[in-house]
């Protein structure tokens, strides 16, 4: 909090723009100014911006190149005159991924250099403040489904999809005779790291989240089959 006799600095102090309004002449204007051409260019004259601040995971360029594959190269890639991607890295490593040779692009060469700075930060974080109106989102993922759409293209988790259409497992209206346990005779004594030897079995009373008890567990063997259930459906 600043001092009520003190001002904020000019680096800081907070600017505001009113807002375009959709009949704008200025806009309008620069609207018609600008007319994008969408050309192909090739992928090795293309090359990465050392200030790109946008990182992306091994499995999100996978899901974008399963999107193209899908999709087809929907978004072109923004780019200078001379080849440094401005937005799209994704799907530029995507297209390698893919072993594609040319990809579609748009040349911003009507900005400035802080321009383009800008831009490359903008057009991720202008994305990221949007939302979901989740009624429509369930419907539409729900009717895809039915309909046998893979929508692991469409980058949610299983889980994901899961909450989002409120599945619940089925309530067991019968009980196996399987799982029908006696009842405790006696006070349980077994604790975490107690270790079980039947025959050629072994059982752990561990934790399936720490490494450490798949050691003890295992011995130093390797199982021959695995079946598991990890915590988190994830």
């Amino acid at each position: 909090m600043l001092p009520l006799n003190q001002t904020p600095s000019p680096r800081v102090r907070a600017r505001q723009r009113a807002l375009p309004t959709p009949k704008d002449p200025a806009l309008a204007r620069a609207a018609a100014a600008f007319a994008p051409q969408v050309s192909e260019r090739r992928l090795v004259d293309l090359k990465a911006s050392v200030r790109n601040a946008r990182t992306h995971t091994d499995r999100q360029i996978h899901l974008i190149a399963e999107s193209i594959r899908e999709f087809r190269f929907t978004t072109p890639i923004l780019v200078t005159t001379d080849g440094e991607i401005v937005a799209g890295h994704g799907r530029y490593q995507a297209a390698k991924l893919l072993g594609m040779t040319t990809v579609p692009v748009i040349c911003v060469d009507h900005l400035g250099p802080q321009q383009i700075r800008a831009l490359r930060i903008a057009d991720n974080r202008l994305a990221e403040l949007s939302g979901w109106d989740d009624e429509i989102l369930k419907l539409e993922l729900g009717e895809l489904i039915e309909l046998d759409f893979d929508v692991d293209v469409i980058g949610f988790e299983t889980a994901q999809i899961d909450v989002i259409l409120d599945v619940k497992a089925p309530v067991a209206t019968k009980l196996d005779p399987a799982d029908a346990l006696p009842a405790l005779q006696d006070v349980a004594v077994t604790v975490r790291g107690d270790l079980w030897l039947l025959g050629e079995h072994r059982i752990l009373c561990g934790d399936a989240r720490e490494r450490g008890d798949y050691q003890t567990l295992m011995g130093g063997e390797l199982a021959q089959m695995v079946f598991v259930d990890p915590p988190y459906n994830v």
